[in-house]
């Protein structure tokens, strides 16, 4: 039998960390991966109380990031480890990474789930601090410790019309009008959380695994959808028949305002507006998910369908 590995998931009871936490309970991973460390600072939640009940591999373990020893403990006899936790400070980070180095960590997927850092053409501290965070683990990892980023763009639940951010986002519903940053027409990678879970766990298992461990590469870009504020109109007017009005700020404007006052939201409008978070033809795909072989990537119609079945549109 093929030796088998203990994956463990820092950030295991949020939204995208439930999902690739299920995932890899569930067959095939149950060939690959033993033992399932579901690593939270509650282990008492109702969250990781639910996920333990998914299957027996999965091991609950109390985890604080921001202790050292907590992170030795939890990371004793890891092979793969995946950080889903959201914002934490450099000293933290700096922990794990030494944790990691000292408990001869495999693999290591760090928490990226956004932008390709190598598409960026402007100073984001924001996404720097990310970078130099790889950068470290793979100068202390010393060739012994594999970092793979995995890139996604922009959550599709949580980035177009109907979810939580779309206002933000320039998505009005309430009065019909989709303000894009730069032409309306330029178009930005979604994925399903479902998918980005599915496509976390087979990087997982292929870094892991000595026999296609060579074929992943340091950063993975997945490309579930790829539409524009005009493909997203397009698509509402055709299932709720609704008739959408398109509007749209001056990329340079918007630019010289994000620089001054630099932010998430101000760089979730302008990064894609500028056409640098288009994936389509540079991608990963193939090697996470052969031909839709394993799953069939979630399209904006399909998102679109389900919000108007529900009554959000």
């Amino acid at each position: 039998m093929a030796e088998r590995y203990t994956i463990a998931i820092a950030g295991a009871t949020g939204d995208l960390g439930t999902l690739v936490t299920r995932t890899l309970l569930q067959h095939p991973y149950d060939q690959i991966f033993s033992h399932v460390r579901i690593l939270t600072r509650d282990v008492s939640s109702p969250k990781a109380q639910a996920l333990k009940k998914e299957g027996e591999r999965g091991i609950i373990t109390q985890f604080d990031p921001s202790d050292e020893a907590s992170v030795d403990q939890a990371l004793n006899g890891v092979d793969v480890f995946i950080n889903i936790l959201g914002n934490i400070d450099d000293k933290t980070k700096d922990n794990l990474i030494r944790s990691l180095v000292k408990n001869k960590v495999k693999v290591y997927i760090p928490s990226e789930y956004g932008v390709d850092h190598a598409k960026i053409n402007f100073e984001a501290p924001m996404l720097k601090s990310k970078l130099h965070h790889q950068e470290i683990a793979r100068e202390l990892g010393r060739g012994e410790l594999k970092v793979v980023a995995v890139y996604v763009g922009l959550f599709l639940e949580d980035s177009i019309v109907g979810a939580q951010y779309a206002p933000l986002l320039g998505f009005d519903q309430e009065h019909v009008t989709y303000t894009s940053v730069g032409p309306p027409t330029v178009r930005a990678n979604y994925v399903g959380i479902q998918d980005i879970a599915r496509s976390v766990a087979r990087v997982a298992q292929l870094a892991i695994d000595p026999k296609t461990s060579s074929t992943v590469p340091d950063h993975v870009r997945i490309s579930g959808a790829v539409a524009s504020y005009a493909d997203i109109a397009a698509v509402v007017e055709k299932v709720a028949g609704t008739k959408i009005k398109l509007e749209s700020i001056e990329l340079a404007e918007w630019k010289e305002k994000m620089i001054a006052s630099p932010g998430l939201i101000a760089y979730m409008r302008y990064i894609p507006g500028a056409g640098l978070m288009n994936y389509e033809n540079d991608n990963h795909n193939e090697l996470v998910n052969p031909g839709e072989s394993l799953w069939k990537w979630k399209s904006v119609e399909d998102q679109i369908k389900n919000l108007h079945e529900q009554g959000r549109l």
